[in-house]
């Protein structure tokens, strides 16, 4: 759906714990020419699936904010978002508020 849809600028998922369907929805948001906004807050994806899903964003090249607020990931998940966000010029906004990030992935998103 989300690589198919031709204008869709935002997606808002938040509290649907997708924790098992973050694969496939890493790979819609990396095939996304349009999509501006990502809001995945509360779904409990950890850091298996914040690693799919820095995959996607750091494929996807139109993205400008992404809210991964609350999803159970610590150290791999944050530093794998933070290196996606990187390849970044354009993004505006990184919402990682709520995870279990200590001061390992707290030196990468300070580098």
């Amino acid at each position: 759906f989300i690589a198919k849809a031709a204008f869709l600028e935002e997606l808002n998922l938040d509290n649907n714990k997708l924790k098992l369907g973050t694969k496939g929805l890493a790979k819609g948001v990396a095939a996304s020419k349009t999509l501006r906004i990502l809001s995945l807050r509360k779904n409990r994806l950890g850091d298996d699936g914040a690693v799919f899903m820095a995959a996607g964003i750091a494929a996807n090249k139109s993205l400008r904010s992404v809210a991964l607020d609350g999803n159970y990931f610590g150290c791999a998940g944050a530093i794998a978002l933070c290196n996606a966000v990187a390849k970044h010029a354009f993004m505006e906004h990184l919402g990682l508020g709520d995870n279990t990030v200590d001061e390992g992935a707290a030196d990468a998103i300070g580098a």
